[in-house]
């Protein structure tokens, strides 16, 4: 018995061996072979394309960064998404910040000063 006519999903055949199959007359399921090695091409070509695009990109990127890596902000926004975030949770906390600042730099001297007085 051949190889390549072992019991075997397509899908985890080679190129060459779909391929053979394909061509094979005497295969009940050379359609099949035929279509997976059509879509492994296809999405192998997405690939490529895609890493072309990829390598395109870091070239262009890469090229804009030569004429002056701290050139002006390509954001819209004035304001960063970081710096808003940091503004409205500081915004939040500023009323508790505020009170255990309070109570750090007045009441804790104020408390301390009267328990030195009484223990003198």
């Amino acid at each position: 018995m051949d190889s390549t006519y072992k019991v075997a999903s397509p899908e985890t055949m080679s190129d060459a061996q779909l391929a053979q199959l394909g061509s094979d007359a005497n295969c009940s399921n050379a359609q099949e072979c035929l279509e997976i090695l059509t879509k492994r091409k296809d999405e192998r070509a997405k690939q490529a394309e895609s890493d072309r695009m990829r390598s395109e990109n870091v070239r262009t990127a890469r090229a804009e960064l030569q004429g002056g890596p701290f050139g002006p902000p390509n954001e819209v926004s004035a304001v960063s998404a970081d710096a808003h975030f940091i503004a409205t949770s500081a915004r939040a906390d500023a009323g508790r910040i505020i009170k255990h600042l309070w109570i750090i730099f007045v009441l804790l001297p104020v408390v301390l000063g009267i328990l030195f007085a009484i223990l003198k």
